[in-house]
């Protein structure tokens, strides 16, 4: 819990499967971006989204609290 933020309440972005396999193993909330050389089809199995870019994170992550 560095910074006091417990990893489930944290999301990392990222943009190739390192950043998800890093993000899995501290156990955050994943979100892939197609800003890199990785495809959709790489990183979907990876992640608990996948956006465009990072301009759709805050709606996601908005989304997530309504839940």
């Amino acid at each position: 819990e560095a910074g006091g933020v417990a990893p489930g309440r944290t999301v990392m972005v990222g943009d190739s499967l390192h950043d998800m396999a890093a993000g899995r193993a501290a156990g955050m909330a994943i979100v892939a971006v197609l800003t890199g050389i990785a495809g959709h089809d790489d990183l979907a199995p990876a992640a608990d989204v996948v956006l465009p870019d990072i301009s759709g994170l805050g709606a996601w992550i908005d989304a997530r609290r309504a839940v």
